[in-house]
């Protein structure tokens, strides 16, 4: 829903216990068009986002970074050996809180779309998107010490083996 944070949480296993360790959460946006009050998925398009900022349409990015400031460390210190240090055990596993906010007043384009190029803007108007659904989906890179990518997740769906074939069964 435009307008109204939303809060998450995430659990990350492994050495990620450094102070300059980050998570990187990029959104990246899909419309989905509304058709005799029926989202109609099969014309669904990546959008770039857009909002009003001192009398002016600027891109919106929504990117969020968690630092340590927003980790805690919630490994289980009751597995392993009993000679394992109890710190390395609770760091073993790290939960880290953020948030996300897309703008009450964001403006949604065909990717790709110059917005420079249009002149004089009509919000109301093509090429900008209305009367349809946003759906957004985030991208997730670990930062280990600071450098570039360690692990990263783009589209769960896809790299867990989503199928996209309807199977039917009969049940008797």
């Amino acid at each position: 829903m435009l307008g109204y944070p939303i809060v998450f949480d995430v659990r990350t296993n492994g050495d990620l216990y450094h102070p300059e360790d980050t998570l990187s959460i990029e959104p990246y946006y899909t419309y989905v068009p509304v058709r005799n009050g029926v989202a109609d998925y099969s014309q669904r398009q990546a959008v770039d986002v857009y909002v009003s900022r001192y009398d002016q349409v600027v891109a919106f990015e929504g990117k969020v970074t968690l630092t340590a400031k927003d980790r805690i460390f919630i490994g289980d210190t009751s597995w392993g050996p009993t000679s394992m240090d109890q710190g390395v055990k609770k760091r073993s596993v790290q939960q880290w809180k953020g948030r996300f906010h897309l703008p009450n007043m964001a403006y949604f384009l065909p990717k790709g779309t110059d917005i420079t190029r249009l002149g004089h803007i009509n919000l109301g108007a093509d090429p900008f998107l209305h009367d349809g659904y946003i759906v957004v989906g985030f991208k997730m890179v670990v930062h280990k010490q600071g450098k570039g990518a360690y692990l990263g997740y783009n589209n769960g769906w896809t790299e867990e083996g989503l199928r996209r074939v309807k199977v039917w069964r009969h049940i008797s």
